[in-house]
């Protein structure tokens, strides 16, 4: 199982939470969860959004998302024994 990173953290708010709060508004409860679980102050998860993605509120660029890592798909057995 591969551990949960910032970066990962980031890229997830970009393509999966409302980022109309961006650049001066209060953060949402998912970057406030972000903050949290990282250990990160809010006024860093809103440079860190903006300045790694600066068209936030529209997601990361094609390069972006072309050089991100997938998830590596895992096949899961189920239960019983196996001979």
């Amino acid at each position: 199982m591969r551990r949960a990173s910032y970066r990962d953290a980031l890229f997830w708010i970009t393509r999966n939470d409302d980022c109309s709060w961006l650049p001066d508004g209060p953060i949402s409860v998912t970057a406030a969860l972000v903050a949290d679980l990282f250990e990160v102050d809010d006024a860093r998860i809103r440079k860190d959004l903006c300045d790694r993605y600066p068209n936030t509120l529209h997601g990361p660029d094609d390069a972006t998302l072309r050089n991100r890592r997938r998830p590596v798909d895992i096949p899961r057995t189920t239960g019983g024994t196996s001979s």
